[in-house]
């Protein structure tokens, strides 16, 4: 399959990241050029959506050292972030994090776009604003992929050995609980690099400049999305043993299962979960059809 190819893992090829990096291997890309995402955004777009853009309080969030700030501390009534309020708490070394910006942002949009259609799943990106020396989460995991972009600034991400990896969707890293190594391995990004983790590696990004970096979070499809979709066509099938009930007495024993639950997921029904799958993911795609209204507009 054709893949656009993005330019934010250049010099790596699309096959090469595919092949060797993609659910396997961290990859850190040094450009050594801070203008690099220049193409991207700029301060001035950074600087419009802190400080003009009505974002709901749903999508920002403002943390210090390992922990969130409460809201009512940087919101007003309404549900909206009360600018002056925030930025104060950030100027005392509060980080800002802005969740699906690209929802704000026509350039972050065509981002969204561009790695959707590379990696072929659904997308979102959030920007993180940094005080020097500050951070705003302890060592952690995520269920989804990162690519981060270091837009300006620089940033130690310290990276730990945990004990799961590609965690499911439904899973949550629990301070802790889930082991963490003592040791870690220390990358520093610098503005014009990329990142790639993938997820379960635990990461601590701590701020050495003020900092800003955007992080695409990619949440991929698994065999076991399709799988637990394909059950579930099988158990909505009328006359179904999923449908059955199950005696949990002390007594029950394995071959008291019906026979035709033992019949595996057949390739037509793993095919059906795919195109309803696939289905989902096209009605989310990030869509830009700048221009399309001022056209119409223009033939009238």
């Amino acid at each position: 399959m054709d893949r656009p190819f993005p330019f934010f893992l250049a010099p790596i090829s699309a096959s090469t990241f595919l092949n060797e990096y993609l659910d396997r291997n961290r990859l850190l890309i040094k450009r050594h050029d801070p203008h690099f995402f220049d193409q991207l955004i700029g301060m001035g777009e950074i600087d419009r959506l802190v400080t003009a853009v009505r974002i709901p309080a749903t999508n920002f969030n403002l943390a210090r050292d390992n922990d969130p700030l409460p809201q009512s501390l940087y919101c007003s009534g309404g549900g909206f972030v009360d600018k002056a309020r925030m930025l104060a708490q950030h100027e005392d070394g509060a980080t800002i994090i802005l969740r699906s910006i690209e929802q704000w942002s026509p350039p972050l949009n065509r981002l969204r776009i561009m790695a959707e259609q590379f990696f072929g799943f659904e997308s979102q990106i959030n920007a993180y604003l940094t005080p020097p020396s500050e951070k705003s989460t302890p060592p952690h995991w995520d269920t989804h992929d990162l690519v981060v972009l270091q837009i300006a600034g620089r940033k130690r991400w310290r990276l730990f050995e945990g004990r799961r990896s590609l965690p499911l969707g439904e899973e949550r890293f629990r301070i802790g609980v889930d082991y963490v190594s003592p040791d870690y391995e220390e990358v520093v990004l610098e503005a014009g690099d990329t990142l790639y983790l993938p997820r379960g590696v635990i990461h601590e990004p701590v701020a050495d400049t003020y900092s800003i970096h955007l992080s695409i979070g990619i949440h991929p499809l698994r065999w076991y999305d399709v799988c637990q979709l394909a059950l579930r066509l099988l158990a909505e099938q009328e006359g179904s043993p999923l449908r059955r009930s199950i005696p949990l007495t002390p007594g029950t024993e394995l071959d008291a299962m019906p026979a035709e639950l033992l019949q595996p997921i057949t390739p037509a029904l793993m095919a059906q979960a795919l195109d309803l799958l696939h289905q989902s993911l096209a009605s989310t795609h990030a869509t830009d059809l700048s221009g399309r209204l001022a056209d119409f507009a223009a033939r009238q």
